[in-house]
């Protein structure tokens, strides 16, 4: 179903073408591990005077335009960027009001062209530029801040699966290779824009075999890659693999070898025989107030803590009543919610249940205009 952006939720803290080679060098580790615990028993949600939502924002597109449904959204320079893969297949551009600008990406055989979808994008911090990965096609498609095509790379002697933009304004780059005994190993590596290799590492063991298109997460610390099916996020200090957070579940995650033997049986089986146990990490952020961090136990999971009070959350929904909603970013102090039409309409089509009216009752009045309309 497709799902169309309406708008965010702020919720404060509580109370040109070029043809290049690209070549690797030696790989190397040289980073610190530090340790984050995390307790998987669930906290309590919050009530209504325990926090406060301080803006309501509808993104408006242009006319007759349908707003995609979201793959991944970056607040950057004043403004939103929302990527949509399967759908519209691009990367569509809004101010800090919500106002549509401009959208990126097209489907075709040109060369500032998709071959078939976006597989991740990023934004300058410094230019604002807008960098389209395009892992099928072997490329990356260039914007200007305006949303002006420029110009393409072409990865011409590797074929990265994944891409990310160092804070450097360098390409880090998640890919596949063969050792000697032809089984699967993985590599990270940095490149300028000119094609040459600045660094390589080899953080992951050799057993693990499975990939995500987007395994790059921005944060205030920097660049982090996340591996699939993986206890450890990887954070890059300008073009340097510098730190790796292990998060301890406490004997609660699920062994590399246990996963990849159950992935041939179904996420079913994984929920059915191991129960709250965790299989992967989906997302790392940390900025001066928060740490968050995402994990899968069959459900989505976060784990947020206050730098500052120590306080610990640990939810699946943070707030009490209805909150259509779990898709949330660190912004400062702020946690930034993005709330889609047919998630307001699948709260609305359970309205006239017996639960329904007591639910309304606990829910924040500034949710409540939203899933009234």
């Amino acid at each position: 179903m497709m799902k169309n952006v309406s708008l965010f939720i702020v919720l404060i803290g509580f109370l040109f073408f070029s043809c290049k080679k690209w070549q690797r060098n030696e790989s190397h580790n040289d980073f610190t591990v530090e340790k984050l615990i995390v307790d998987t028993k669930q906290t309590e949600c919050l009530d209504t005077n325990q926090y406060i939502i301080p803006k309501i924002l509808s993104l408006k597109g242009s006319e007759g335009m349908i707003l995609p449904q979201y793959d991944k959204i970056v607040f950057q320079n004043g403004k939103i960027y929302v990527m949509d893969k399967e759908i519209t297949k691009n990367v569509v551009v809004f101010d800090s009001l919500g106002n549509y600008l401009y959208k990126v990406g097209e489907v075709g055989r040109a060369l500032n062209e998709l071959y078939r979808q976006p597989t991740n994008f990023e934004v300058n911090s410094q230019s604002g530029n807008i960098y389209l990965f395009d892992s099928e096609g072997r490329k990356i498609i260039k914007y200007d801040v305006f949303g002006k095509y420029y110009s393409t790379d072409i990865l011409e002697d590797f074929w990265p699966y994944a891409f990310g933009l160092t804070e450097n304004g360098n390409y880090a780059f998640a890919f596949r290779m063969l050792d000697d005994n032809m089984e699967p190993t993985y590599e990270l590596a940095v490149y300028d824009s000119l094609g040459h290799n600045k660094s390589n590492y080899r953080p992951l063991e050799e057993h693990q075999m499975f990939t995500t298109d987007m395994p790059f997460w921005h944060s205030d610390v920097g660049l982090c890659y996340i591996p699939n099916l993986s206890d450890t996020v990887f954070i890059f200090n300008g073009d340097t693999l510098s730190r790796a957070i292990h998060v301890d579940f406490k004997g609660k995650f699920l062994s590399q070898n246990v996963v990849a033997e159950l992935k041939h049986k179904g996420e079913a089986a994984i929920r059915k025989n191991y129960e709250g146990y965790v299989y992967n990490l989906t997302k790392y952020e940390e900025n001066d107030e928060w740490v968050n961090v995402d994990y899968s136990v069959g459900v989505r999971v976060h784990y947020l803590k206050n730098k500052r009070t120590g306080k610990e959350f640990l939810f699946t929904s943070l707030f009490k009543g209805f909150f259509p909603a779990n898709l949330f970013f660190i912004q400062g102090k702020y946690l930034v919610y993005l709330v889609t039409e047919d998630s307001v309409a699948d709260v609305m089509v359970r309205k006239g249940e017996d639960w329904w009216e007591d639910t309304f009752v606990e829910t924040h009045d500034a949710v409540k205009k939203n899933v009234r309309r």
